[in-house]
C-alpha cells in the first residue's frame, strides 16, 4: 500500500494538527501539502494568500515531528516557499 496524505485547503498551521491525527491512525508514510493560507481576490484581480512565506515555513519542523514523511506546497506556495522548506528539511535528514 502506498502513502496517504493531505493536500490543499488547510494552511501549514492547521496541517500540523491534522498530521498528528493521521499519524495516530496509520503507519503509512504521510504526505503534507498545505496551502499558503486562504485565497482572496484583490481589487486588481490578483489572487493573494493569507500566509506569508516565513509564517508558512515555521510550521515545517512540527509537521515532521507529527509524522510527515513528504512535505510539499499547494495553492499560494511558489518556488521560494519550496526552496525555504528544503533549507529547513535538509538538516533533519
Amino acid at each position: 500500500m502506498g502513502p496517504t496524505g493531505t493536500n490543499c485547503t488547510l494552511d501549514s498551521a492547521d496541517m500540523v494538527d491534522l498530521l498528528k491525527i493521521m499519524r495516530d491512525a496509520t503507519p503509512l508514510p504521510l504526505i503534507a501539502q498545505a496551502n499558503a493560507g486562504q485565497p482572496s481576490l484583490a481589487s486588481d484581480g490578483k489572487v493573494t494568500y493569507s500566509q506569508e512565506l516565513e509564517d508558512y515555513v515555521k510550521y515545517i519542523p512540527q509537521m515532521i515531528k507529527n509524522g510527515a514523511n513528504i512535505i510539499g506546497g499547494c495553492c499560494g506556495t511558489d518556488p521560494g516557499y519550496i526552496k525555504r522548506m528544503a533549507e529547513i528539511i535538509k538538516p533533519t535528514l
